[in-house]
């Protein structure tokens, strides 16, 4: 599961909410919302610590997975 997968699941799916919804409990618009979770944007460290904060997710997990997703990618 991608980091962008498991954003949704955990803030979108999982909440029963929608993604505008949730990009507003994070104070961001929909669309910049939108691209993280559907893995057309990184994740940025000040958006890792915003949900951290917000949600309780561990941004230092989500950004050493995104991390290492991109490191994968890169070898291919």
């Amino acid at each position: 599961m991608t980091v962008a997968d498991a954003l949704y699941k955990a803030l979108v799916t999982s909440r029963d909410k929608t993604v505008t919804e949730v990009a507003k409990e994070l104070e961001m618009s929909r669309p910049c919302f939108s691209n993280v979770v559907n893995g057309n944007a990184s994740l940025s460290v000040e958006l890792a610590l915003k949900i951290q904060d917000t949600f309780g997710l561990q941004a230092r997990k989500l950004l050493i997975q995104q991390l290492d997703e991109q490191i994968a990618a890169a070898r291919k």
